[in-house]
């Protein structure tokens, strides 16, 4: 009887230290594949920027032998070009005038501080 008590702990301890050892496992296999899913990552993001930056600089080099073609024509911004200033300006005079927002708050909480401090 103590034999079969003493099988089932031997056992129970196995399994164990079988469930502990296919937990490292598991886990060394899951942070091995996040490296190399990063890597892969990282690598794709160089290559879009290297095809970005081809692309910016052919376009860049076929505008300047444009402008070089026709110097004496003033050159207007295109309806995209316009649209997409027009949105840069908004952007910033938002964030301008919410950065103003917080320093009038904060400036108002320091005078209500003073003033209670007075009173």
């Amino acid at each position: 009887r103590k034999e079969v008590v003493a099988q089932k702990e031997e056992h129970a301890e196995q399994e164990k230290a079988a469930t502990k050892i296919q937990a490292v496992h598991r886990g060394r296999a899951a942070r091995k594949e996040v490296v190399a899913q990063k890597e892969e990552h990282a690598e794709q993001e160089k290559a879009a920027t290297k095809i970005q930056a081809v692309h910016r600089g052919r376009a860049a080099r076929k505008d300047a032998a444009a402008s070089k073609e026709k110097p004496e024509e003033m050159q207007a911004p295109s309806d995209d070009e316009a649209r997409a200033a027009t949105k840069i300006q908004a952007v910033h005079r938002g964030n301008a005038a919410r950065k103003e927002v917080v320093a009038q708050k904060e400036e108002h909480a320091e005078q209500e501080k003073a003033a209670t401090k007075i009173q």
